[in-house]
């Protein structure tokens, strides 16, 4: 027994320190969607809905193949991070497949991301390969990235066989706030 203390002040000091533990064990989740796409046509709805649905937004890219007959658009109006990466194995509950290739087939820009807000943009583990830039295409034929605030990481991508008639063959990021943090790091 605690010497002074009542039972009833002991009983409350008891309850509330229960109640702080079960509020402390159930506050809110970070809001954030998880898209694991295996197709491009899931790519493009998980795309699509990260455009709109007003939380973080991670796309797992599982390892394959994605050869493009239209380019990847992806147009952010929401200050909510955004996270596209490959390797992921079949159910993305690991990054350690193989190969997680976007093939623009020689003809499209394969990812084109503005955004003109203030958050978080991640691009990794993607290998870029036959893009293609040129009339009616911003400058990137493999990815081109326009930001007016968002912190941009572009890491460890493999940019083979782009082109654009503009200008980048491989990547054009454009950042056009002092603000904004750019990393580019381990891609080839």
């Amino acid at each position: 027994q605690e010497l002074g203390m009542p039972i009833i002040g002991r009983l409350r000091r008891r309850h509330a320190a229960i109640l702080v533990t079960v509020l402390a064990c159930h506050a809110p989740p970070t809001l954030a969607a998880e898209f694991c796409v295996s197709n491009t046509s899931a790519l493009r709805q998980a795309i699509d809905l990260a455009e709109v649905n007003g939380e973080n937004d991670d796309l797992r890219i599982v390892e394959g193949n994605y050869v493009l007959d239209a380019g990847l658009v992806l147009t952010v109006h929401e200050a909510f991070a955004v996270t596209l990466a490959g390797r992921w194995n079949a159910d993305c509950s690991a990054q350690d497949g193989g190969v997680s290739a976007l093939d623009g087939g020689g003809t499209v820009q394969i990812l084109y991301v503005y955004s003109d807000v203030n958050s978080a943009l991640t691009i990794t583990d993607l290998y870029f390969s036959r893009g293609r830039g040129g009339p009616g295409s911003i400058d990137g034929g493999a990815l081109s990235v326009e930001t007016s605030g968002r912190n941009v990481r572009i890491e460890r991508n493999l940019f083979i066989g782009n082109s654009d008639t503009n200008s980048a063959g491989a990547a054009r990021i454009a950042v056009s706030t002092s603000n904004s943090v750019l990393a580019i790091r381990n891609n080839v």
